[in-house]
């Protein structure tokens, strides 16, 4: 049988997520852990997608695997003490884990919230696929780019939430407790709720607790919010060189995460008091004419899932 892949291929990839999990492994069987030696571990996880034989969805998903890693290690030392082995390890590399309770009568509350979970994949899944069977009835990669940018979105937004919901559901059903990454990000009434309530809150609660708290005491809140950006965009420029290889767009991740810092403390700064209605519209358009720079260095994983490479929109090289 033949799965389109060679045996060098093949061994390459086991090795990679073998050695990923192997540095969690070793994180979570020492005794303890010093800053310096949870450092050494994040940058060696992180090594393990620069030998990737290919990029796409396989890329992609070893690449957020180290990410998660590395935003997971500052805080192992405390959950050590609250889990054990077999659960920190998990943890580490789970994004939606909390962790599982002691009481048999609480992880059987928690797996019942996975049909809730599953529920919510299913919908939100079959909302993008609605969407795509009335694009078959037009004529999509000759629409205007902002048209062609919004469905992206759609497309983007609805898969990946529907994919995290899916994976807290089976996270659940183990009996385990389950942080939501995403909260309805489409309905995001400013920029600020959509970056810090609405979307990938795992980055947004890693970058709150090590990144924003710890510059307001040195620096204005202007700098902190762009420093905040600033690292956020690295990132992500290290995420799209993962999933994406050479096909990434260098710089692109980091003007798109600059201009969402600038524009956030412009709409701050105006202040307006306006309709939820309208700022959820004003949001999704600042997103549809950002998000091609987002988008640009991430064109490998988005055809690799089956998006078609002609309702993308190639940016210019400059």
């Amino acid at each position: 049988m033949d799965f389109g892949i060679s045996p060098l291929a093949a061994f390459t990839w086991v090795a990679l997520f073998l050695w990923l999990f192997l540095c969690g492994a070793w994180a979570v069987l020492r005794p303890a852990t010093t800053v310096r030696a949870r450092a050494v571990a994040a940058l060696l996880g992180a090594l393990a997608p620069i030998l990737c034989p290919s990029r796409g969805v396989a890329s992609t998903f070893l690449t957020g695997l180290a990410v998660v890693f590395a935003a997971r290690l500052p805080d192992l030392e405390r959950e050590r003490l609250k889990k054990s082995k077999a659960e920190l390890f998990l943890w580490l590399f789970v994004p939606v884990l909390r962790g599982y309770p002691k009481s048999p009568e609480a992880r059987a509350q928690n797996r019942k919230s996975a049909r809730a979970s599953f529920l919510e994949a299913a919908v939100t899944y079959s909302v993008w696929l609605v969407i795509a069977a009335l694009l078959d009835f037009g004529d999509p990669p000759s629409w205007h780019w902002l048209l062609r940018s919004t469905i992206l979105i759609l497309y983007f937004v609805l898969t990946i939430t529907s994919l995290e919901a899916l994976l807290r559901g089976l996270v659940e059903l183990s009996g385990a407790r389950t942080d939501r990454l995403f909260e309805q990000p489409l309905l995001a009434t400013s920029l600020r709720d959509f970056w810090g309530r609405r979307w990938n809150r795992f980055i947004a609660r890693f970058a709150l607790r090590y990144i924003a708290l710890r510059q307001s005491s040195k620096t204005s809140g202007v700098r902190t919010v762009l420093i905040v950006f600033f690292w956020s965009a690295l990132f992500h420029e290290y995420f799209a060189w993962g999933a994406s290889g050479n096909a990434a767009r260098p710089g692109m991740m980091l003007l798109f995460f600059l201009i969402q810092g600038a524009g956030l403390l412009v709409a701050e700064r105006i202040a307006l008091r306006i309709p939820r209605a309208l700022g959820t519209t004003f949001t999704a358009l600042w997103m549809i004419v950002t998000s091609p720079l987002f988008f640009a260095s991430l064109h490998p994983p988005l055809i690799d899932l089956g998006y078609p490479a002609s309702r993308l929109i190639q940016l210019r090289a400059p």
